[in-house]
């Protein structure tokens, strides 16, 4: 009988102890933190410009997230910039990609969107268009199960009879909008 309550008791402790663990609830989600590459594609349309992009060193990123650089080369008869970076949203590369730009334009964005509301990152450079130089803002961010990417820049300004699809350089030399159908393709063509 002694021996049988002492093994009771080693089995109640025993399911006591299985049982108590910590409230998954209650932890904390670690962010990842893989760097990815991140790219988008400006082409030209109906016209046959040459293409230039340099990085200003100035960029804001999720807290925590990794941040590589950013490049760029020829792509076709364009250009494609690559960030390498993590990809966590948040509002402050938002708000950082607002107070880089007077205007932007989004892929698979709903056309009403002004701004966006959270970036993964966002980037600034300028960007040479048949050696016209301007101020370029970059910020990528998601909608739905996509990336998408904004660009404008400091100037830049939307033609009257098409808001938020299409944006002017700041000299309206050149407009550049997006395909609605390939989320990493902006164009550009001269107004």
């Amino acid at each position: 009988m002694k021996n049988s309550s002492i093994l009771m008791m080693i089995l109640v402790m025993t399911v006591m102890i299985a049982g108590c663990k910590k409230d998954d609830s209650t932890e904390e989600t670690p962010l990842d933190t893989t760097q990815h590459d991140n790219y988008f594609q400006i082409l030209p349309d109906q016209f046959s410009p040459t293409f230039g992009y340099s990085y200003s060193g100035n960029h804001k990123i999720t807290s925590g997230q990794p941040w590589g650089g950013v490049s760029s080369e020829g792509y076709h008869s364009g250009i494609e910039i690559l960030a390498k970076a993590g990809r966590k949203d948040s509002d402050s590369p938002a708000s950082w990609f607002k107070s880089n730009a007077s205007n932007a334009i989004s892929i698979v964005a709903d056309k009403n969107t002004v701004w966006p509301e959270k970036l993964n990152f966002a980037f600034t450079g300028t960007i040479t268009i048949n050696g016209d130089s301007y101020p370029f803002t970059a910020g990528q961010g998601h909608s739905g199960a996509f990336n998408n990417w904004w660009i404008g820049g400091p100037g830049w300004t939307f033609p009257d009879n098409k808001p938020y699809e299409e944006i002017y350089t700041p000299d309206k030399k050149y407009i550049l909008y997006c395909d609605e159908d390939i989320v990493h393709l902006f164009y550009v063509k001269e107004n």
